[in-house]
């Protein structure tokens, strides 16, 4: 949360660089939002079935290598790509949880899970004032800079220390649904992102 909400300062930053519109800038943060349910679906389900360490892991390595990819874009084509990388890594989050949920005690999951959730908003916090600071004075892709360190330190951390889950879901994997299923989430975030600029009123202006 802290590397997303110094992205929000950064808009209007990206958009005079790049020479963009206010519903293309719009797009860096709907493609992480587009893949990132599509991810914590498919992952999460492959962790039931391969291990969710493991597939936490992979999550947050495809997360660096967005981020990584993001405070080097040179044009706007690569800063869109490396969005959608990026949100292919926020099935680390359910991933988390899930694991809670196998290594704490029952009457200390809600304190952890509330933890967690705590740090969600810590992040935000910080991240607006701090975000905006950088972005003004140093350049937007400044921000992934001094963030960047962090991501790499968290996948160590989790690569060293956390276990691998002990259960393991016995089943297959039904990719046809998973495919209808990123599909249809894919065209509710296209649709909610693109109605300002194509929806009925201008649909009716244009017929």
């Amino acid at each position: 949360m802290y590397t997303e909400g110094m992205l929000i300062p950064s808009l209007p930053s990206i958009q005079r660089q790049f020479g963009v519109s206010e519903s293309m800038v719009s797009w860096v943060l709907s493609l992480y939002l587009a893949f990132g349910m599509v991810s914590a679906a498919i992952l999460g389900k492959l962790g039931d079935v391969y291990g969710k360490k493991r597939m936490m892991v992979a999550a947050m390595s495809i997360y660096t290598v967005g981020a990584v990819m993001t405070s080097y874009a040179q044009d706007f084509t690569t800063l869109l790509i490396a969005r959608a990388i990026q949100g292919s890594g926020m099935a680390m989050m359910p991933l988390a949880f899930s694991l809670v949920r196998e290594e704490f005690l029952p009457k200390l999951i809600p304190q952890v899970q509330g933890i967690i959730s705590a740090m969600f908003g810590v992040g935000i916090l910080l991240s607006l004032p701090i975000g905006a600071y950088i972005s003004q004075n140093y350049g937007w892709q400044a921000t992934y800079h001094t963030a960047v360190p962090l991501i790499l330190l968290e996948d160590v951390l989790v690569f060293l220390l956390i276990r691998e889950s002990r259960y393991r879901a016995q089943q297959k994997i039904d990719w046809i649904g998973a495919i209808l299923l990123s599909i249809t989430l894919m065209a509710g975030i296209i649709g909610i992102s693109e109605r300002p600029r194509m929806g009925c009123f201008g649909l009716h202006n244009h017929l």
